[in-house]
């Protein structure tokens, strides 16, 4: 709690400063601050030690589910907003000091997705970040919502997904070339979750829970370790999945590996890792992840039992700078007999101003296989994003 009061609080100052430093300048009758749009809206002083930039991005989905149920088949239909953000960013005091916040306003709630300082300490080489941010694992978790060839991530993303936490790491940010990070997180991701103590009568029985407080600080950390490894090639934009840019053959290679250590010796924890990649040459795209991942099975944390492998790869193609036909299989296999998932999906996206504004649909059937019974749930989603 205090490490996200001091994030939060040295962002805060670092948008105070910046527009009093605009507002001097401007009495001073010196040059005025800059501002303008480039992939977001952006102020900043003329001296360059503060900066603010502002983005938003909204999607729009219309989704309808066939759901294969014991009497035959189930339909469902609803629209959502899918994702609702707002970031701020920028630099404060001096321009290797960095800082982001994001909200999500998405689901009916409002929640915090991202609030951290990033500090520069040797270009190129290495950055210090401490704060709430997505682990460093699996390139398809890693790529923004908003940057996404289908309407949203196969099914291995949630199977074994990083998702964000609190945390401190060393980085290099993504070059051309080596990337590298390291990062420290609770282990208890990003959701707030609901803790007090429960006092039961005796002669009814009934409980009344007490003392309630809602927060996503654990009262006792499950740490996580995160380790990715990478190549860059050619300038490749690898965390965003189509080839809007377009050009010769630029690919990235990455490596991610988490361990959650039972340091609460509540008897569970698991490690996981994954490799993926991504491949981009004159408007055709493709990316792809293998995925591992093991759990405890005793109160010895070495003790680590075989839980899931799966992968997904998907491919795409931008035609005339505005079109894109896409396809995508996935297949998570979790121990124990009759018990895989697969996917197969196709899309069609056009993009009117690249990620900017866009409308994507896909089709998407999910087999799972049980010991019963196996079921095929088909899903149809189309959706419309704005993102500036």
């Amino acid at each position: 709690m205090r490490l996200f009061r001091w994030v939060a609080g040295a962002a805060s100052l670092g948008f105070l400063l910046a527009c009093a430093s605009g507002a001097s300048a401007q009495d001073g009758g010196s040059e005025e601050p800059e501002a303008g749009y480039d992939k977001g809206y952006f102020i900043h002083g003329v001296d360059g030690r503060f900066a603010l930039k502002t983005n938003t991005s909204l999607q729009v989905q219309a989704r309808g589910l066939s759901l294969d149920a014991d009497d035959g088949r189930e339909t469902r239909a609803a629209f959502l907003i899918r994702r609702g953000r707002l970031t701020l960013s920028g630099h404060a005091l001096k321009p290797e000091l960095h800082w982001k916040f994001q909200a999500g306003f998405d689901g009916g709630t409002v929640s915090l997705k991202d609030y951290y300082l990033d500090y520069e300490a040797v270009p190129g080489w290495l950055r210090l970040r401490a704060g709430q941010w997505k682990r460093p694992f699996s390139r398809q978790q890693m790529v923004s919502g908003s940057r996404q060839e289908l309407v949203d991530r196969s099914i291995t993303n949630n199977a074994f997904g990083a998702g964000r936490d609190i945390g401190v790491a060393v980085h290099n940010g993504t070059p051309d070339g080596f990337e590298y990070a390291l990062g420290l997180f609770n282990g208890t991701g990003d959701k707030a979750a609901v803790t007090g103590d429960v006092l039961v009568d005796p002669v009814t029985g009934e409980g009344e829970i007490t003392g309630v407080k809602i927060g996503n600080v654990p009262p006792v950390a499950h740490p996580a370790l995160v380790l990715r490894l990478g190549y860059n090639h050619g300038g490749i934009k690898g965390y965003s999945e189509a080839d809007l840019e377009g050009g010769p053959l630029r690919w990235a290679l990455a490596g991610s590996g988490q361990v959650d250590f039972d340091a609460d010796d509540d008897g569970v924890s698991n490690t996981k890792g994954e490799l993926d990649f991504s491949l981009k040459v004159h408007g055709f795209s493709a990316t792809g992840a293998y995925y591992g991942s093991t759990v405890q099975g005793s109160a010895d944390f070495t003790d680590q039992n075989y839980l899931a492998s799966g992968f997904h790869v998907q491919a795409g193609y931008v035609i005339a700078d505005h079109y894109q036909p896409a396809v995508r299989f996935a297949q998570v296999a979790r121990d124990g007999a009759d018990n895989d998932e697969r996917e197969v999906a196709g899309a069609f996206s056009i993009y009117f101003f690249k990620h900017s504004l866009k409308w994507q649909t896909d089709v998407a059937v999910v087999t799972l296989e049980g010991p019963a019974a196996d079921r095929d749930d088909v899903q149809v989603r189309t959706q419309l994003q704005l993102a500036l």
